[in-house]
């Protein structure tokens, strides 16, 4: 497990788990390239790693930093990502 301490785009800061491992559900790797359309807006970003949620009884969340996003963190969710392009490298 390798951690990095990031912001997310509400603020808050959290660990997310860059590893291989812990990627690997999500069918990608830390740093792989990821495309998401949401309401018709195309989001283009790089994969970071994977986030408990807070309730445990969620599934973990793929953390991306989307380049509208200055540098903060977005998370989604297993079902939003078998909707989302990842380019895996």
């Amino acid at each position: 497990m390798t951690m990095q301490t990031v912001t997310g785009v509400t603020g808050d800061t959290f660990e997310v788990d860059t590893s291989d491992e812990a990627c690997k559900k999500f069918k990608c790797k830390s740093g792989d390239k990821i495309t998401f359309t949401l309401m018709d807006i195309i989001h283009y970003g790089t994969i970071i790693g994977v986030a408990p949620t807070s309730d445990s009884s969620e599934e973990d969340l793929l953390c991306c930093g989307f380049d509208k996003d200055k540098g903060k963190v977005s998370c989604l969710t297993l079902q939003q990502c078998k909707v989302a392009t990842i380019k895996t490298s």
